[in-house]
């Protein structure tokens, strides 16, 4: 299972870890959502020394009103990788059909891991 990482749900990193640690879900940051965390001095580095990988939208993206750039961008690249998204962020949740993507929370993914 592939899922990427919004920024809004950063602060669920640590419970992410101890489902990486079970091998069985790719866990992707994005490019904006790095910026974000250093902006906010959120660490993101141990997270990414134990496999979760960076991936940037492969184009312009476009404007969404209401969502932040950050957050956009992590649901583009879901719909890029056919991934689910785990966002905490309430307007791309009710966006999600506009935006193309599948949402996970942390309970289902703790349920399947």
């Amino acid at each position: 299972m592939i899922i990427v990482v919004a920024p809004s749900a950063y602060s669920l990193l640590p419970e992410l870890l101890e489902i990486q640690k079970k091998g069985n879900v790719t866990f992707y940051l994005t490019t904006m959502g790095i910026s974000f965390a250093l902006k906010h001095n959120i660490d993101v580095d141990s997270f990414l020394d134990v496999g979760f990988k960076v991936r940037a939208f492969s184009h312009k993206p476009p404007k969404v009103p209401g969502i932040e750039d950050y957050e956009l961008e992590a649901a583009l690249v879901a719909r890029e990788l056919d991934a689910f998204l785990l966002t905490t962020d309430e307007k791309v949740k009710q966006k999600k059909g506009e935006l193309g993507v599948k949402l996970i929370d942390l309970e289902s993914l703790l349920g399947s891991s």
